[in-house]
């Protein structure tokens, strides 16, 4: 008997599903989410790579608000199969998931929403005990950790009409006042597709940049605390940050970012970090500082 658990990965989910529905510049605040279309269609997924197959139940990885569950939160609470996993370290809690339900063989199958290279290990560990394992990209299969890619034993992805039967911008988004609360197909897979050209052409975007735009980003969206939280001089930066920070860049180069890149992007962005803490210590101390 097949029986399947989704991991899914809500820093990536919803970094990738603002970018198909055309909100590279917005926060994930700015789609509305149809929970009971999303729980739908992720059954639907199941069905479709494991015929005649079960679903265990739908694992959500994702960081706590700022006073703890977000509106989000609380909708996926009344959905069935759906189980929030809230916290820090969440590759971490992934893994061990995994590699419990694997062990005590509750599953045949692992469906993983995610692109985070980290996980790698943890597949080739579940796979020796014979759990297939599968990925799920959102957007182009390019989308998808090569890392964590080649590991796997079946991959998939979402276009924008499947992100479409689900999420979608308000009308202000699209600029057409008096519209649907949900935009039209067209109307999305326009937009995506303005957003896929946009992408395309920024390959010379500077790293720099793409780190303002990533500290933007998490200073609107539910990531906020962990973000007021980091100070300079830290070895790595927090698994909930370095998603992002990734996945912005590969949305905005339109491509997967080199090792080099990747690494420079990260130097990017903490000495964004180094400077805005200085900037608030000196606010708050009257006077210059340079951190050493």
């Amino acid at each position: 008997m097949k029986r399947t658990a989704v991991f899914v990965d809500a820093g990536y989910f919803w970094a990738q599903t603002c970018a198909l529905a055309g909100a590279t510049s917005l926060t994930r605040s700015a789609l509305r989410v149809d929970y009971a279309g999303l729980h739908k269609r992720l059954l639907q997924e199941v069905q479709d790579q494991m015929p005649n197959g079960d679903l265990l139940r739908v694992y959500w990885y994702d960081a706590p608000g700022p006073t703890g569950k977000t509106a989000d939160h609380h909708a996926m609470d009344q959905l069935d199969d759906f189980k929030l996993r809230l916290g820090t370290g969440l590759d971490g809690q992934m893994v061990a998931d995994l590699m419990g339900l694997a062990q005590h063989r509750a599953i045949t199958h692992a469906l993983l929403v995610t692109d985070s290279a980290h996980l790698a290990p943890g597949v080739q560990a579940v796979q020796a005990t014979g759990l297939r394992v599968h990925l799920l990209s959102l957007g182009r299969p390019a989308a998808a950790s090569t890392a964590l890619a080649v590991e796997v034993d079946l991959k998939r992805f979402w276009s924008v009409a499947d992100i479409q039967a689900f999420a979608a911008l308000p009308p202000a988004a699209f600029h057409t006042p008096g519209t649907a609360l949900w935009a039209a197909p067209h109307a999305l897979a326009a937009t995506a597709a303005a957003t896929e050209t946009s992408a395309a052409r920024s390959e010379d975007t500077p790293l720099a940049v793409l780190a303002q735009v990533v500290n933007k980003r998490l200073k609107d969206g539910p990531h906020a605390v962990v973000l007021a939280a980091l100070k300079p001089g830290m070895r790595a930066l927090p698994r909930e940050v370095d998603s992002v920070l990734l996945s912005v860049g590969r949305q905005e180069l339109g491509r997967a970012l080199t090792e080099p890149e990747k690494r420079e992007l990260r130097r990017e962005f903490q000495s964004l970090v180094r400077l805005e803490f200085e900037d608030r210590f000196r606010k708050e101390h009257g006077h210059n500082v340079a951190l050493a």
